[in-house]
């Protein structure tokens, strides 16, 4: 009549020929969400770890590191000079000496993470250069006391 042939043999031969279709459209569209679900968790990595560049190398960031360095800098002299002032005290020279490690710890730490687009000033980079090491205090360094932070 018409030339469709709706029997139930040509109806289950026609739906073996599209069921492979069928599943291939369903693999290609599971690939696809499983593709943007891997995509969207890269992208949001890629943004956090921009934004915190960002942060990280912000003037703000980069003036309160700065002024750190500077206040600590300031701290180590002292420590030193009480150092000379109890250098008949071995205890109080001890714990004086582990408390200026700790602090020149703090600008190994804190000059590391400076920009060195804008580089320290002179004398903090020459001192950052005689006793740091990949932002710790370096054990070839005066300052350097072995177990202190």
């Amino acid at each position: 009549m018409n030339g469709f042939d709706a029997s139930p043999g040509s109806t289950m031969r026609a739906a073996w020929r599209w069921s492979g279709v069928a599943l291939a459209a369903l693999a290609l569209l599971g690939g696809l969400i499983i593709g943007g679900w891997q995509a969207h968790w890269w992208f949001a990595s890629q943004d956090a770890t921009r934004q915190y560049e960002i942060t990280q190398n912000g003037v703000s960031n980069q003036d309160t590191l700065r002024a750190q360095i500077t206040a600590k800098l300031a701290e180590v002299a002292g420590t030193t000079a009480q150092i000379a002032a109890y250098k008949d005290d071995p205890a109080e020279v001890a714990a004086l000496e582990d408390q200026r490690a700790a602090i020149a710890g703090i600008v190994c730490s804190d000059a590391a993470q400076v920009n060195p687009a804008v580089p320290l000033p002179a004398q903090q980079a020459q001192w950052v250069s005689l006793n740091c090491s990949d932002g710790t205090v370096s054990p070839g360094s005066s300052l350097f006391v072995t177990g202190a932070p």
